[in-house]
């Protein structure tokens, strides 16, 4: 509540007149926890906002540290700015580049990037080093298994922006200091040795460090996925179902089953092919008529009807979400009942 109250302050200030001119640019605030940036096309907004912030905060006994607050433009050195270009926010580095003369005809002179900061990878590297000088009585499998937990946690935080080069960059580091690890366990034998030992080819990669129960999880191995947008007015306390375990694959009062087969149809029944809407009932399919296999791959999710239809339960109407001319739409009198009308004239 009280971010809140500091962005509608600072959009209260944006549209206020700053001296000879009109401010008419919207203002953008982004926050979490205690954690806030303000984002403005002008240095005249920014400076309004600011001031806008430090005269709310200074009502609670508050006040910005100018050791934790930073200005920065996103595609130039401005001299207002410090000759600060991008700027860091929840482990990110925010930042824009100019582009080609051929890119810019049909674009924007720019291009937005969003990587992980150069101090989030220093910490996530200084904690995976730090295992393996306190390991130097571990096992393999001991070693792997204080690695992997924070190798996947990290990766999975980062991987929806570009991070592929900066994972095979902290596995090209990785690689090498468990190669030191291993040397000083093994002091009197050669490098060929210890890499003939410890590193071994599988799944197409030449060098896995592989114990005698587990694999070390490289970075590279998290598949990057790019954040989609969410869809305009939606909320995850809207009751659409649908949409949300389509793209989370759970949701409230969505079973694990369902919620997983959703997201990995893609919000369609694999009968008709249609998706999915909020009012329609689903039912879980097994593919080999035996209820008592569970397993993900025997398990479909169709809508009620279709579910019947397969199963050969409706003799004399025929599946609603069968491809033609006739499409069904809700009474406008009844929510329970239906109007059947036709999609084309005539």
């Amino acid at each position: 509540m009280a971010y809140t109250t500091s962005e509608q302050r600072c959009d209260t200030q944006s549209a206020s007149e700053p001296g000879d001119h009109f401010i008419t640019d919207n203002v953008y605030c982004i926050r979490y926890a205690d954690d806030f940036v303000v984002l403005h096309n002008t240095w005249e907004g920014i400076q309004r906002c600011k001031e806008a912030i430090q005269e709310w905060l200074k009502g609670m006994g508050l006040e910005l540290k100018d050791a934790k607050t930073r200005f920065a433009h996103t595609l130039e050195r401005k001299e207002e700015c410090n000759g600060n270009v991008g700027f860091d926010f929840l482990g990110f580095t925010i930042r824009q580049y100019q582009v080609g003369k051929n890119w810019s005809k049909s674009h924007k002179s720019y291009k937005t990037i969003i990587r992980a900061s150069k101090n989030s990878i220093a910490t996530h590297y200084g904690n995976l080093a730090e295992i393996l000088r306190k390991g130097q009585g571990r096992t393999v499998d001991q070693i792997i298994f204080a690695l992997n937990p924070k190798i996947i946690g990290w990766t999975h935080y980062f991987n929806k922006v570009s991070s592929a080069e900066t994972f095979h960059r902290l596995d090209h580091l990785l690689w090498w200091k468990i190669l030191r690890w291993a040397k000083r366990r093994h002091s009197n034998k050669s490098a060929k040795w210890v890499v003939e030992k410890y590193f071994k080819p599988r799944g197409g990669r030449k060098y896995n460090v592989i114990g005698e129960k587990r694999t070390l999880r490289w970075h590279v191995k998290t598949p990057i996925e790019r954040q989609r947008r969410l869809r305009k007015g939606v909320s995850p306390y809207d009751g659409n179902w649908s949409y949300w375990g389509t793209r989370k694959g759970a949701y409230i009062g969505l079973d694990t089953a369902r919620g997983k087969l959703l997201k990995h149809q893609g919000g369609r029944c694999r009968h008709c092919r249609l998706f999915f809407t909020v009012e329609e009932k689903t039912e879980i399919h097994h593919e080999d008529g035996n209820h008592k296999n569970n397993r993900f791959n025997n398990l479909k999710l169709l809508h009620l009807i279709c579910h019947d239809h397969v199963h050969g339960n409706i003799s004399t109407a025929r599946c609603t979400h069968d491809k033609s001319d006739i499409t069904e739409e809700p009474c406008a009198g009844k929510l329970a009942s239906t109007v059947l009308e036709t999609s084309r004239e005539g």
